[in-house]
């Protein structure tokens, strides 16, 4: 999943930027830790069009806590470069961070932490890049 034409590149971190220049997309996905203090579950969060505050306003798959205080919590944009040369693995799949560099180019990046819900992008604008 491409989608670096629906990315607003001046709401990007450095760092973000720097993945973007050395030829990683974003996946759609963003990791995210449930920040509830008996719970700190990781999931992942299918939100390709939509910004960070709908991501960390998502419920938690395992205790359903949803934040009164979102600001508070911490998701990333999973990012992926495709590299045929590096077969996906466990690795790949039990990942924490936000990038990927491998055969998946990241669509399987922190799967196995259980997937949170998928955002609707009913009736949300496409972002065109900026730059």
């Amino acid at each position: 999943m491409l989608l670096n034409d629906t990315i607003d590149f001046k709401q990007l971190s450095e760092r973000e930027k720097g993945l973007h220049n050395r030829g990683y997309h974003y996946t759609g996905f963003y990791t995210r830790v449930c920040s509830h203090k008996d719970c700190h579950h990781r999931f992942r969060v299918a939100a390709p069009l939509l910004g960070y505050r709908q991501v960390v306003e998502t419920p938690c798959p395992k205790c359903a806590w949803v934040s009164k205080k979102p600001w508070l919590c911490k998701a990333e944009r999973i990012w992926g470069r495709l590299n045929e040369g590096h077969a996906c693995s466990a690795k790949c799949e039990n990942a924490k961070g936000p990038s990927c560099d491998c055969a998946c180019g990241g669509e399987n990046h922190g799967v196995s932490h259980g997937g949170g819900p998928t955002i609707s992008t009913e009736n949300v604008p496409v972002l065109q890049p900026t730059h």
